[in-house]
């Protein structure tokens, strides 16, 4: 029992490994709680406050963060001693979209962005006209399935620089990787991970076994 146990915690720990370096998508649900319409965006959309909103991310807190200009120049971000920049992809639909589209060469068309730093942590996905940005007072490492306290902007600016946006408060719905090949992915594509706390209370229970039994072996 005891060579089991410790194979068994070997591969848990090797999941719980994966499951912090594996890109993972991070879906956030909520409701519109503010509206700023200058543009006309929003109701085009047809939203109104308190209507559902859903944004999915997948992040890759091992990769560089980018922003890439609508003349196709990629720039990657660099850690500073307090901000740790990493990819961030927005891997949804926008809910609102610019009238007219600005395609100023210089501008970003284009961010992959997240950063984590003490007490905060942001991922902001699309172009300088078009983004959404989601938020939490908490590192990204301490971010958990139905944590609470997320705010989602998702902004939207015409040719006239006039914008629109809507402000959604969130709950972070699920963190899952993407698995094509598995037999058990869910209808859309992904599989869901355990939790990181859940690995550890699973592999300390089957040592408890373990050594319960070792205590129990006559000598």
């Amino acid at each position: 029992m005891k060579r089991v146990s410790g194979i068994v915690l070997a591969g848990l720990l090797g999941l719980l490994g994966n499951a912090q370096a594996t890109p993972m998508y991070y879906t956030f649900q909520g409701t519109i709680k503010s509206i700023i319409d200058r543009s006309g965006a929003v109701a085009d959309s047809g939203l109104t406050v308190d209507d559902s909103t859903m944004y999915r991310f997948i992040v890759d807190t091992e990769q560089d963060a980018t922003y890439t200009t609508f003349a196709g120049d990629e720039y990657t971000y660099t850690d500073t001693s307090d901000i740790d920049y990493f990819y961030a992809d927005l891997a949804s639909d926008h809910h609102i979209q610019p009238t007219d589209r600005d395609l100023t060469p210089t501008r970003p068309a284009e961010f992959k962005l997240g950063n984590t730093e003490i007490g905060s942590a942001s991922l902001f996905g699309g172009a300088y006209d078009n983004y959404v940005r989601i938020s939490n007072s908490y590192s990204i490492s301490d971010w958990v399935v139905g944590m609470t306290g997320f705010t989602g902007v998702e902004s939207a600016q015409n040719w006239f620089e006039e914008y629109s946006a809507i402000t959604s408060t969130l709950t972070l719905q699920s963190i899952s990787v993407v698995n094509l090949q598995s037999s058990t992915d869910d209808d859309d594509g992904t599989i869901s991970v355990p939790e990181p706390s859940s690995i550890l209370l699973l592999a300390t229970g089957i040592l408890g076994i373990g050594a319960r039994r070792l205590r129990k072996k006559p000598i």
